[in-house]
Parts: C-alpha cells; sequence; structure tokens
C-alpha cells in the first residue's frame, strides 16, 4: 500500500487568503480532494491540520471541534486523530521550566469501524517522538 502525508492542511493555502469564509472553504476542498485522491488511488493519506491556539490546549480529547481553520475538515476521513498540549502546571510561575508536560494524549475521535479512545503517550522530542507510558 502506498501512502501519503500531507503537513499541514493550510500552511501555503492561506498565506494569501484575508476573508476566514473563504480561507475555510480552501482547507475544506483540500481536505475533500486528499480523501478523493485516497479512495480514487487505493492510498492511505495522512493529512495534518492545526488546532486552535486557546481551544487546543489543555484537552485530552482534541477533536474536529478546536480545529483553527475549519471545523468540518475531517467530514470525509475516515479517522481523526488529535495529540494534546498539555501544559506543565509549573509553567507560568517558573520561567526555566519545561512548558509542556511529559505526559500528552493521543486521541481516536473518529474512527470507521473502531473505538474512539484517548491515550496516554510520552513526549520524547529528544529523538523527535513520543513513546507508550505503558
Amino acid at each position: 500500500m502506498k501512502w501519503i502525508i500531507f503537513d499541514w492542511i493550510g500552511g501555503a493555502l492561506g498565506a494569501s487568503e484575508t476573508d476566514p469564509n473563504k480561507l475555510r472553504l480552501l482547507y475544506q476542498t483540500a481536505a475533500d480532494q486528499l480523501a478523493h485522491l485516497a479512495s480514487d488511488h487505493n492510498l492511505v493519506v495522512i493529512a495534518f491540520a492545526q488546532a486552535h491556539q486557546v481551544m487546543g490546549i489543555n484537552r485530552r480529547r482534541v477533536d474536529a471541534s478546536v480545529i483553527a481553520e475549519c471545523k468540518s475538515i475531517g467530514r470525509t476521513m475516515h479517522n481523526i486523530i488529535g495529540i494534546s498540549a498539555m501544559l506543565e502546571k509549573e509553567a507560568e510561575e517558573i520561567s526555566d521550566s519545561p512548558i509542556y508536560s511529559d505526559t500528552q494524549w493521543f486521541y481516536v475521535s473518529k474512527s470507521r469501524k473502531g473505538l474512539t479512545k484517548a491515550t496516554p503517550i510520552r513526549r520524547n522530542f529528544a529523538h523527535q517522538r513520543f513513546d507508550d507510558i505503558f
């Protein structure tokens, strides 16, 4: 099976558009086209979208409701998976402490023929990855 990673719906699309309604339509069209591409060519397509900078913070369940640009962006996707941005409680009080907690959450909010579930993961960005907590 072949696959494509599209890092990030919105990166180049929003560079010149200032009307939020047109921008939302551009993002939705891009996401829909990626889903059609996957279906038409029997591909796995992974597409990233940015969570809202306020609504996406300190939530275990990062789902389509907190996508910054277009909340319906996953309507033609089989799965939606979010990764949390849990902050350290001491980060605001101590300037040299880490901002993000080592424990984050991997949340499957839409799963074709599967379960929705939040799973704890550990940030290991010294090696640019997430690790199992188990």
